[in-house]
């Protein structure tokens, strides 16, 4: 790991694209991190890596390309911070455009300047514990109220809720996840991304003929509800 550092510092330096050694950082992840929190404190518990001679800072969370990386491969703390600026821009919005009254209108508020906060890189950090899906949900649920001009203190069964949805094109937090992973899977299958599939993986022929056929952008949300 160090000679590919190496090797990409020296590239900076050939094309003038100087790396900035204090911006970059060093995340060592691994599924038992918690349970060798003990020993962080030790200085040999961390790799030593360097950038242009400078030693790199080793940090427990880092963030790239507005995904939050942890030492743990943990998503908790990504959808925790979601949530927040969720609820922050929901607020600010709910503030500033409190005389639009139409439903249509409020909804593509919401979805181009709410919604897309949780759908950015989604098929990389999507959670799937129950408990961090269905805090997700519920902060659709309380924009989806104030879409139909309806107290956040009413209460909505699961039925009506989805009803409400349905009449706005909207798929739930769930379903819009695998919707993603569905639109990415569809974008390498068709080579429309720089991403392939791994050697063990192979479509057979009449699938792959048949997936060439699809069109995703065509489907309508209320199909997959």
């Amino acid at each position: 790991l160090q000679t590919s550092i190496d090797n990409l510092y020296s590239w900076s330096i050939d094309n003038k694209m100087k790396f900035h050694p204090g911006k970059c950082k060093v995340v060592s992840t691994s599924i038992s991190a918690n349970s060798e929190k003990e020993w962080n404190m030790f200085p040999f518990f961390y790799s030593i890596y360097t950038l242009g001679g400078v030693v790199l800072q080793n940090v427990d969370t880092q963030r790239d390309l507005g995904v939050f990386i942890t030492d743990n491969l943990s998503w908790k703390f990504h959808v925790h911070y979601l949530l927040q600026e969720f609820i922050d821009r929901f607020n600010l919005l709910r503030r500033t455009v409190y005389f639009i009254n139409n439903p249509g209108q409020r909804s593509t508020l919401f979805i181009s300047l709410i919604r897309s906060i949780l759908e950015h890189c989604s098929s990389v950090w999507a959670p799937h514990q129950k408990g961090l899906l269905d805090s997700l949900e519920h902060a659709q649920k309380r924009s989806i109220k104030w879409v139909f001009k309806v107290s956040p203190r009413d209460h909505w069964s699961e039925e009506f809720y989805m009803n409400k949805l349905y009449i706005l094109n909207i798929l739930p937090i769930r379903l819009q996840f695998r919707f993603n992973d569905m639109k990415l899977f569809y974008k390498v299958m068709y080579v429309l991304v720089p991403i392939g599939l791994p050697e063990y993986l192979y479509i057979l022929g009449p699938l792959l003929s048949f997936i060439m056929t699809l069109d995703l952008s065509a489907i309508s949300l209320k199909k997959l509800m």
